[in-house]
């Protein structure tokens, strides 16, 4: 069932909703939303979903605009650009740098050591897959900018080649999604103690108390009650940044 994400309501709601946009509400498939059903969900998948739902949100975006410009529709093209280059570079683009950086400096180091204890190999494309997807968000900021600065940078063929690395970045960021959470997860509960869950959740409460409560509002933003108390029972990172920001 589409939902519709109205524009004037976007504007004054929590951070991590559709940017705003000058003119109608949009509608967004949220069959389109990958992982939404996948099994045995925790606090990886509930993180990742809000990834994935708004991925969905940005190349909705950019193809509305795309559609607008060819139609030859710009008067208002100038500031829905800078509404969504603002969205991208101060929500969606550092809660994802943000969240590769718990996996890196948190999660994964903190896995690799009782694994080897355990004779167990931790896949080793996390860290690559994470250096790909960073390329090409810089990118997609790079573009951005062009397309709210310039007209040549919202024209149709720029808006094409946006929409065109931000299709390609949602489809390998949906797949590093779905193999971190068929493996990390089911490593995590073969080697991880009550006492490791605890350390990890206080690091990286530590981490996302720097977006203050806005990391709360995007990672449970459209989220149901069971994925929420999912969040703050089992990661723990959102009772630390509610804690250090109250």
């Amino acid at each position: 069932m589409a939902a519709k994400l109205d524009a004037g309501a976007a504007a004054a709601g929590p951070s991590g909703q559709i940017p705003g946009l000058a003119a109608d509400g949009l509608e967004v498939d949220e069959s389109a939303w990958p992982g939404k059903d996948l099994p045995r969900r925790d606090g990886f998948h509930v993180i990742h979903d809000s990834f994935r739902r708004d991925f969905v949100v940005l190349i909705t975006a950019i193809r509305t605009l795309l559609e607008r410009s060819a139609r030859g529709e710009t008067a208002a093209a100038a500031v829905n650009c800078s509404r969504i280059r603002q969205w991208w570079g101060t929500d969606l683009l550092p809660s994802l740098e943000s969240h590769h950086d718990n996996e890196e400096k948190v999660l994964l180091p903190m896995l690799a050591s009782r694994a080897g204890k355990a004779g167990l190999v931790i896949p080793d494309r996390v860290a690559a897959d994470h250096r790909w997807l960073m390329e090409r968000c810089g990118r997609i900021s790079a573009q951005l900018r062009d397309a709210a600065d310039s007209e040549a940078g919202r024209s149709t063929e720029a808006l094409g080649r946006l929409l065109a690395v931000a299709e390609e970045l949602s489809v390998r960021l949906s797949a590093h999604l779905d193999e971190e959470e068929a493996t990390l997860p089911r490593l995590m509960r073969r080697l991880f103690t009550r006492g490791d869950y605890a350390t990890m959740g206080r690091r990286i409460a530590m981490s996302e108390a720097r977006h203050g409560l806005k990391s709360v509002a995007r990672m449970t933003y459209d989220a149901s009650a069971e994925d929420r108390a999912l969040l703050y029972h089992e990661v723990g990172c959102l009772a630390g940044c509610v804690r250090s920001c109250v």
